[in-house]
């Protein structure tokens, strides 16, 4: 799930950063997770083509937000992602996406469960490659320290996304310790480790990939519930099939609005 890449987190994942609230550590959970878009990396590389080594992940978030109480709160969103974006400015692959996510927090942790349903498409918002529909559960536990400035979430989560081209449906583990220093009241600067499993599971090449990212970046609040942020990152990825894996640099800005009410 989640950040853009991307960056979000993206799920959430988007793309993907963790939002501690001053008040009761509540999460926006929806800026934890990854959104990675697996649909720019073919089962099989053409005579010739090489996996560009630096890509562009833009992505846009819209959500609206509730907080029953201070157990629980819940979110809508939707996003637009545009996955690897190379040199000369060509789109590989875009998704259009939106979903929910609940969370309930449980003694300093935060437990969400989402469910995201997508459009993939070719090429900037082209033809149709598949829709999906990935539920994802996640544990957090936000630690923030005093008055340092300094902040961090680790999470693990899992989801299985279905999708009507079958050779995408797949199952992922993730963990990811976004860490958060705050230099002023708009401005963090932002840390993000992540690794995760996922597995193939309607493929007959039974393909299993581990991938591994590390960003640096920064989120800057415009005005209360609109940020921007990017985040500059090195990703790997290695398989048990024959030319999936890669490493590359990404950067991936992003747009976030956010409504709390």
């Amino acid at each position: 799930m989640a950040a853009w890449h991307g960056g979000t987190v993206r799920i959430a994942k988007a793309q993907d950063e963790a939002v501690q609230s001053d008040d009761d550590g509540d999460i926006a959970a929806g800026e934890m997770g990854s959104e990675e878009d697996d649909t720019p990396v073919p089962t099989r590389r053409r005579a010739g083509a090489s996996v560009p080594r630096f890509v562009l992940d833009p992505s846009a978030r819209v959500a609206v937000a509730h907080k029953f109480s201070k157990l629980f709160s819940a979110e809508l969103y939707g996003r637009a992602q545009l996955g690897a974006v190379t040199d000369p400015l060509e789109t590989r692959a875009s998704k259009t996406a939106g979903g929910l996510i609940l969370n309930t927090s449980l003694d300093g942790f935060v437990w969400s469960n989402s469910v995201e349903l997508a459009q993939h498409q070719h090429d900037f918002f082209g033809p149709l490659t598949y829709d999906s529909y990935e539920p994802t559960t996640a544990l957090a536990r936000p630690v923030k320290f005093s008055e340092s400035g300094w902040s961090l979430t680790p999470r693990i989560s899992y989801g299985y996304l279905w999708a009507t081209d079958n050779r995408f449906a797949r199952s992922k583990t993730e963990l990811m310790t976004p860490v958060t220093y705050k230099l002023t009241r708009q401005l963090d600067l932002t840390f993000t480790p992540r690794v995760d499993y996922q597995v193939y599971t309607q493929r007959p090449d039974g393909r299993r990939d581990w991938t591994g990212y590390f960003a640096l970046g920064f989120k800057y609040d415009i005005v209360k519930g609109i940020n921007v942020a990017t985040a500059l990152g090195y990703e790997t990825r290695s398989s048990n099939v024959p030319r999936i894996g890669y490493a590359r640099w990404k950067l991936a800005p992003s747009l976030n609005l956010r409504a709390e009410f």
